[in-house]
Order: C-alpha cells, then sequence, then structure tokens
C-alpha cells in the first residue's frame, strides 16, 4: 500500500514539473512589438471662452425723460465722439421752450413798463409834483421786473438746455455696447444700465496684445520652440494690422442714415447735450 502511495506522488510531481517547463517554453516563445521613443515638439491646442472689455467703458444715460424715437446705431458699431446714438420725444420740451420765450417777452415788456413809470415818477419828483416815496415805489418796481425778466430768461435757458438734452451723442471714440432698448420705450435718467456703453475697444486691443506677449515671451524661455517663434511673429504681424486700421478709422461712417437734428424754435443759442458719462 505503501509502495502505490509513493508511486502516485511521484507521478504527479513528474506531471507538475513537466507542466511548468512547458510554460516556460512558451513564455520564451512569445514575442512583443517595440518601437523607440525619439525627443519632438508637439502643440496642444485648448480653448476657453473670454470676453473682452474696453479699458474705458462709458454708460449713456440720459438726462431727461421720454419715449425713445430713434436709434441711431447698431450693436458694435464704431462711432466717433459727437456722433447721434439716441433721440428722445420733443415735443414736450419744445413746448417748454415755447412757453419760456412767451414768459421772457412778458417779463421785457415789464421792464419797459416799469422804465416807463420810473421816468416819469423821477421827472415829478424834481418839480415837486410826486413825493419821494412815489419814486421810491418806482424804484421797487423797475427792479422786481428786472428780476422777473432775468428769471424768466434763466427758464428759458433751462428749457433750451433740456430739449438739447433729448439728443445723445457719444462722449467719445468707441464701440457701441448692447442695445436693451427698442423704439418707443420710455427712458430717463432713473434707467437702469443705461441706454448703451460706448467702449474704446483700441485700449482694450492694446492691453490683450500685451498681455499675451507677456504669456507668450515667458513660455518661449521655459521651452522654446519654433512654433512659439512663428505664433509670436503672428501676433505682430496682427498688431501692426490693428494698428494701422484705428489709426485710419477716421474714415466718415458707413451708415446712410443722416444724424437727425433737434428742430427747436429757440434761436441761433440752442445747443446738443451730451449724455452722463457715469
Amino acid at each position: 500500500m505503501k509502495k502505490k502511495v509513493v508511486f502516485l506522488l511521484a507521478a504527479v510531481l513528474m506531471m507538475a514539473s513537466c507542466r511548468e517547463k512547458d510554460g516556460l517554453d512558451a513564455a520564451e516563445q512569445t514575442s512583443f512589438e517595440t518601437m523607440t521613443v525619439s525627443k519632438q515638439d508637439i502643440t496642444l491646442e485648448q480653448s476657453y471662452p473670454a470676453q473682452i472689455d474696453g479699458r474705458q467703458s462709458v454708460k449713456i444715460i440720459p438726462r431727461v425723460e421720454g419715449y425713445l424715437r430713434q436709434i441711431c446705431v447698431k450693436e458694435g458699431q464704431r462711432v466717433k465722439k459727437g456722433q447721434v446714438l439716441f433721440v428722445i420725444d420733443q415735443a414736450t420740451y419744445q413746448a417748454e421752450v415755447k412757453a419760456a420765450e412767451a414768459n421772457v417777452a412778458v417779463a421785457k415788456a415789464g421792464v419797459e413798463t416799469a422804465q416807463l413809470n420810473y421816468d416819469s415818477r423821477k421827472t415829478l419828483f424834481q418839480k415837486d409834483v410826486v413825493s419821494d416815496y412815489d419814486l421810491r415805489t418806482a424804484t421797487a418796481n423797475l427792479s422786481m421786473a428786472k428780476a422777473q425778466a432775468q428769471q424768466a430768461q434763466a427758464q428759458l435757458l433751462s428749457a433750451r438746455t433740456n430739449l438739447s438734452y433729448t439728443v445723445l451723442r457719444s462722449p467719445s471714440d468707441g464701440v457701441v455696447g448692447s442695445l436693451p432698448f427698442r423704439t418707443g420705450d420710455f427712458v430717463g435718467p432713473s434707467t437702469p444700465g443705461g441706454l448703451t456703453t460706448v467702449a474704446d475697444a483700441r485700449k482694450a486691443t492694446d492691453e490683450t496684445i500685451r498681455r499675451l506677449y507677456d504669456v507668450l515671451n515667458a513660455l518661449a524661455v521655459l521651452q522654446p520652440s519654433e512654433g512659439l517663434t512663428q505664433l509670436i511673429q503672428q501676433l505682430q504681424a496682427i498688431e501692426d494690422r490693428a494698428r494701422q486700421y484705428y489709426i485710419s478709422s477716421g474714415k466718415p461712417s458707413t451708415d446712410p442714415k443722416p444724424e437727425p437734428q433737434p428742430e427747436p424754435d429757440g434761436g441761433d443759442d440752442q445747443q446738443d447735450g451730451d449724455a452722463t458719462v457715469k
């Protein structure tokens, strides 16, 4: 019995040894593909969402309230300083100018009447026909009439100024921002956010290019490559073209629509108003 067990164990060990030998032979016969790794430059492209704002962004806020009658620009349009952007309904303010002009005429007539009364009282006083009280009363009435005339003139100036504020002009050269309002909307000094913005895109472009230069030059120092050198050269070419564009941007606007002008009856000293700058 013992001989059978020993023989069985010997057989099992021989079979295990043969299997291990066959496994080693199979592993030695297996082949793998190989490749030689070489050093080379590669370009990794990444994109990020971004928004470029002008360094100087001016809000266009009306100084008077009324219904928006004309929008003379479009979003993204480049405008010049003094160019008309919006026109607010002028009917009410034109009526105020006419009323103020009438008050000025009445006040001037009052001054003339008071002046005649004063001259008459002064002559009669010199002849001892009227008392000193009458002369002082005429003098006071003349002073009051002159003061009323100055007040009427100030009201006329205020009415003309308000009328001029109905025409909103660009306070500087730049690019028009978004236009959230439409013709017929009611706007005024309390309008949230203003009517639009005028941003100086040239300054924003210069700042952006300068920052790109800093980044690319830093990368070129850390890891010099021909691709970075070419990118810097392309950036320089873009900057030159942008500078030439902004230098030559003094050409007139291609918008065929003529600039609307206010039509007050206020005289030759009427002036256009500017937008409030905040």
